[in-house]
């Protein structure tokens, strides 16, 4: 599975983008299986890296999708 693709997708499904942003244990409970949590995590922690997805300016353990990951998001969609 790919993680980050995944991630992407359904951050941009739910609209994270602006001032609409997800508190990370809330995007694991998401449909996430278990045993899936811990790649999510590394995955995750990779899009932040890339400049994908950022942290939310206002708290700490939310994230939202920036403008490039947005575009990333769509065409790994097609």
């Amino acid at each position: 599975m790919d993680f980050e693709g995944e991630i992407l997708r359904r951050l941009l499904r739910r609209r994270a983008i602006g001032a609409r942003h997800y508190r990370i244990d809330t995007f694991l409970r998401m449909g996430w299986k278990p045993h899936e949590k811990e790649r999510v995590h590394e995955a995750l922690d990779s899009l932040i890296r890339q400049g994908l997805v950022r942290w939310y300016h206002r708290h700490k353990e939310s994230i939202q999708l920036t403008e490039e990951g947005m575009r990333e998001a769509k065409s790994r969609g097609e």
